[in-house]
Order: C-alpha cells, then structure tokens, then sequence
C-alpha cells in the first residue's frame, strides 16, 4: 500500500500563490506530480476566497484529490486578565470551513494548553466533533518554544486518551528544530497519536538563520524518521520548497520519492 501524499499549497510559496491567482491555479500542478490530495492554507486566502469556498471545494473535486484544511490559529487560548483556558471561539467557524471545503481533516496549533485543563473544554470539544463527525481534528507541534515541545505534546496526547477524544496529532518533521528537540525521540514517543505528518528538512541559510529544505533522497535523516516511526496508513504533507522552472517534474519527484 503506498503511502497518500498531500501537496501543501504554500510550499510553493506565497508569492507565487498570489501571482497565478489563487490557490485553486495550483490545484492542476499538485495532480498532475501525482499527488493524491491538497492541503488549503487558510492564511494564503483573500477576503473574497474566503466567501468562494464552495468553488474551491469543486475545483479539487474536479481534479479528484482529497482536500485538507490548515487554520493558522491554535486550538486552546488564554483569555486575559483572568488567564482562563477556552476553546478556540472561532472553532465552529472554521469546521464550518472546512465543511464547504469537503475537506477530510482540519489542523491547528496547541496553542495554551494546560493538563489540569477543565473537563468542560474536552466536552465541548466532543461536541464539535459530533457535529462533524466526518472531519478528522489534528494538532501540530509548531515552533513556538512554549506549545511545540515534547513535553506539552505528549501531555495533550495523553489528555486526548483520558477523555476519549478522536483527535489527533500532526507530526511536523522540522518544527522539532527549532523547538530545540529531537525529531527522532518525538517520533517513538508520540507515533501511536498521530494521523497526519509533515515532512520537511532544515538546514542553516547563509545568514545562519534555520529554514525548511527539501528532503536529499530516501536516505535523508527525516525521510528515514517517516519510513522507521510511521505507518504507510498514515498520510504525509508535503511542506518544503518545491520550486523550479518546471514545478510538475519537481513536484512528481517527491511525490514519487516519499510514497513509499
């Protein structure tokens, strides 16, 4: 069984996004490398795309691919002055989203997550789901220091398990960086939890700044985390720089290297 790769719209860039028009331009690229589904940046939407959803959701079903759905927002907030933990207020909102989109999973950020969080927070959260039962919730580990680490990860993971909620994790391959952690000792200790991967290498740029790359091949350190940790049930998100003169042969390249 090989592996569903989904092509993530911004790794081709924002830029370039903005100048074909859209996310819906690349839609046509991301099939032709052979992907089998997209994911749609919510930050990479104009206010009118944003009211055109439905549109969108029937340009990628033209296309037969599946559809993923990335909000740029965290699950948990902290309102202040009381510092009270809540739900995403918005969260409806974006399900609602995702809905029009057709879209078979939504992802966010952590966010401020606390263990000896309410149990009317993780009742709430099972109330959206039963609302969109068809829409699969995972969180990613992201590189903000506070919510993307080991620790808080593997802490929510585990507040998902006692409260019985189907959500699950995004595993990011290079946010473990700049979080200063180990990809490799993230994988063993959160595989069981997750549902969907990112997969991206890092490297130092000229100025010494750390930045997503491109795998090197099948023996690249991260490719080989994906292939040890993760089962080819479990699809992978494309989300490092695919560009080139010919962004279909550079797309299909990767596609075809990390099916499996």
């Amino acid at each position: 069984m090989a592996r569903k790769i989904i092509i993530v719209t911004s790794s081709y860039g924002s830029d370039y996004i903005q100048e074909i028009g859209g996310q819906k331009e690349i839609l046509a690229t991301v099939k032709a490398a052979g992907a089998d589904g997209v994911e749609i940046r919510r930050e990479l939407f104009s206010a009118e795309e944003l009211s055109q959803l439905s549109e969108l959701a029937q340009a990628i079903k033209h296309q037969q691919l599946e559809c993923f759905y990335s909000v740029p927002f965290s699950l948990f907030l902290q309102q202040f002055p009381e510092q009270k933990i809540e739900i995403n207020p918005n969260i409806e909102q974006y399900f609602d989203e995702a809905k029009q989109l057709d879209a078979k999973l939504i992802k966010f950020s952590l966010g401020d997550f606390q263990l000896d969080m309410s149990s009317v927070l993780a009742e709430r959260l099972a109330a959206v789901n039963r609302v969109y039962p068809d829409i699969l919730c995972v969180i990613e580990n992201d590189q903000a220091l506070k919510s993307g680490n080991l620790h808080s990860m593997a802490a929510f993971a585990e507040w998902l398990k006692q409260h019985k909620l189907p959500l699950c994790l995004a595993f990011d391959s290079g946010n473990w960086v700049w979080v200063q952690q180990d990809p490799q000792t993230a994988a063993q200790k959160l595989a069981p939890y997750v549902g969907y991967v990112h997969l991206k290498s890092t490297a130092l740029d000229a100025a010494g700044k750390l930045s997503a790359v491109p795998p090197t091949g099948s023996a690249d350190n991260y490719v080989q985390i994906l292939q040890r940790n993760f089962s080819q049930d479990i699809p992978l998100g494309i989300e490092f720089p695919l560009i080139g003169e010919n962004l279909v042969a550079t797309s299909l390249y990767f596609v075809e290297l990390l099916k499996g």
